[in-house]
């Protein structure tokens, strides 16, 4: 099918936008609640361990922006990956960071939930949880609109975020007593506690790959890009420094860590009371939730990239007409985010535990295909580069190599949630092979091919008799007639169109899987039918068989919708076929109710509209079964010529 020309995202972000956006993205929520716990962790020393994850973030974000200054294209970290490591591996790294994205996602909507209803109720939760999904429909809803309201929405809330920490920091310096630092250390401290705490806290920087996935809407992205994003991390880093050291100071350390509510304590000890004390503890909420907005402007892109190179359905490739967004790599990551909003009302602290391997792992990858590239592509365009690249990455994936070893071996449960994140990121690989069979002619034969059998044993759930009625009925009387069947099956329908062409007609049974072909034949043999003639075909995605005469009618079941080049077959139809000559055609859509098949599918309108520009006037009728959608497209070639279509 010939695609129409799609509209492409609108440049529309300037340097100070993208500023904003990845103080958003970097700045986030998470500084917020981290210090925290970096503070039961190490005392004063998390201002140290701290100081070691700033000082990595400069470096890695210079990392980014090389890789973003050679591809500034929508996939962002997908990208680069694709470039360094090839389609598999990259296609992990864009699993991972939509896992991140969702992980982070309900990350923040928990700790907004501690913040405002620190006790734990079933209504409480479920009130908080409802006013957070309207944020989060709002979140998409603006973006959906476009890339520039969406800019805006994010500065907002860049605004917001600063002005909360200002709100501690600014009278917080005024109550800071330097004796809550000593002693530095915890009684209990070592090398490899600082290593946890920096486990921990690495989180507070992440958000680089945000911007990125915006380079296709930013004007001179690979210049302006690049700087925004070592920019707005030496901006994040001093914000986030000082505001942990006025934390830090104004109550001790040990104090902090325990709090239940540590902004609210913190809050309480500098002044704040009564309504003040309210309306700040809303504004941290509305500061947390507003961390999202980064999320919800940056993540439908990466399922847009994923879905341009065929490793997600390509209809989330599509891009608004009017807004120029990519409206259902939006609404897909809007009910995602939903969804897992309604699952993770939890613990903090095992989200970030999640959060972070996750996180580290995919930027180890990144930071490592800078050196990667280095070999690789050594001549290739460079605006910006960071240095030592060939280098320092590796350095810095030991270290992250290190970090999780020891939060592993040394923090209590730590195995298991990394054993459930790697199994969360190992759920990939069956999406990763239903995506292979539905794109990947080779891989489409090698599965039907181990699968004919099952698919023998289960036909009647797959095309369960009542819908094979529906269409042997509407095929009506074809006695003595050519009849091309393309795309065999195991030779459910083939039975029946060798029987009705009798006493003189012909069946031409075609497939691209020889293991069905094998099926058909002996049912078909064992029939003592002798007038059809099977045919493989290892280009069956994209052609007729060459050796197919003129035919009287054209049958097809759940094949048209998984050939690749569908003109190509449609022309092979329409060369074949009389004026007058007709096709039947059954698909499937909406499989267990919800996922959808190809676009082209999608409305009677479009199936119609297709039919016609390739020569056939056809009627659509749609019946539900019981896991999915059947629809009957069934008519007749009317010739390229005809512009008024006959009324079926």
């Amino acid at each position: 099918m010939e695609e129409k020309q799609q509209p492409k995202l609108k440049r529309a972000l300037s340097f100070r936008m993208v500023l904003f956006m990845t103080l958003n993205s970097l700045i986030g929520g998470s500084v917020l609640f981290l210090p925290p716990i970096a503070a039961r962790l190490s005392w004063g020393a998390s201002l140290l361990a701290l100081g070691i994850v700033g000082f990595l973030s400069i470096y890695i974000s210079m990392c980014f922006a090389e890789l973003v200054s050679m591809f500034p294209k929508v996939g962002g970290t997908y990208e680069y990956c694709k470039q360094a490591y090839g389609r598999f591996p990259s296609f992990i790294i864009g699993w991972t960071a939509i896992l991140a994205y969702g992980v982070t996602s309900s990350l923040l909507i928990v700790a907004a939930i501690k913040y405002i209803i620190p006790f734990e109720t079933l209504t409480a939760n479920l009130i908080v949880m409802a006013i957070s999904i309207m944020f989060i429909i709002g979140f998409y809803s603006i973006v959906y609109k476009g890339v520039k309201e969406s800019a805006w929405l994010v500065n907002i809330f860049s605004f917001i975020m600063l002005g909360t920490l200002l709100m501690i920091i600014l009278p917080g310096a005024f109550h800071v007593n330097l004796r809550n630092l000593v002693p530095f250390f915890p009684p209990v401290f070592s090398i490899g506690t600082l290593f946890v705490t920096i486990f921990f806290i690495s989180e507070m920087f992440f958000g680089w790959e945000d911007i990125t996935f915006l380079a296709e809407e930013t004007e001179n992205a690979e210049k302006v890009i690049p700087k925004a994003i070592i920019l707005g991390t030496v901006i994040s880093i001093i914000f986030s420094l000082v505001f942990s050291f006025i934390l830090l100071t104004v109550i001790h350390p040990k104090v902090l860590g325990e709090a239940a509510a540590p902004l609210k304590t913190v809050a309480t000890s500098i002044g704040y009371s009564g309504l003040l004390l309210i309306i700040f503890s809303l504004i941290v909420y509305v500061a947390l939730i507003g961390g999202l907005a980064s999320q919800a402007v940056s993540s439908p892109r990466l399922v847009l990239a994923l879905a341009r190179d065929k490793l997600f359905p390509r209809t989330f490739s599509n891009i608004h007409q009017k807004y120029k967004t990519p409206y259902k790599a939006i609404l897909f990551m809007a009910v995602l985010t939903c969804g897992i909003v309604i699952l993770g009302i939890g613990s903090i602290r095992t989200l970030v535990e999640m959060l972070v391997p996750i996180e580290l792992t995919m930027y180890s990858l990144v930071i490592l295909s800078v050196t990667i590239l280095r070999y690789k592509m050594p001549d290739h365009p460079r605006h910006y580069k960071a240095p030592l690249g060939k280098i320092i990455p590796v350095l810095i994936v030991m270290i992250n190599i290190v970090l999780i070893f020891l939060w592993v071996k040394i923090v209590e449960h730590a195995l298991f949630v990394f054993l459930v994140t790697i199994s969360l990121i190992g759920f990939c690989l069956p999406i990763y092979l239903l995506v292979n069979v539905y794109y990947n002619p080779s891989v489409i034969r090698a599965f039907s091919d181990r699968l004919a059998f099952l698919t023998y044993l289960l036909e009647n759930v797959l095309f369960p008799w009542g819908m094979r009625k529906k269409l042997i009925t509407l095929i009506g009387s074809i006695r003595g007639k050519k009849i091309l069947e393309y795309g065999c099956n195991v030779g459910t329908l083939t039975l029946h169109l060798a029987k009705a062409v009798l006493p003189s007609g012909k069946v031409y049974a075609t497939s691209h899987s020889m293991g069905q072909i094998k099926i058909a034949h002996h049912r078909v043999t064992k029939k003592g039918h002798t007038h059809v003639k099977f045919l493989y075909d290892e280009q069956h995605h994209k052609r007729v068989h060459p050796v197919i005469p003129e035919i009287d009618a054209v049958v097809s079941v759940g094949t048209l919708s998984t050939v690749q080049n569908i003109d190509a077959v449609m022309q092979g139809w329409y060369k074949r076929l009389p004026i007058g000559g007709k096709i039947f055609v059954v698909e499937y859509d909406r499989f267990f109710h919800l996922i959808r098949n190809v676009e082209w599918l999608e409305t009677d309108e479009k199936i119609a509209s297709f039919f016609r520009k390739a020569g056939f006037a056809v009627k659509v009728e749609r019946k539900w079964g019981l896991f999915w959608q059947y629809i009957y497209i069934y008519g007749f070639k009317i010739g390229k010529r005809h512009i008024e279509v006959p009324v079926i």
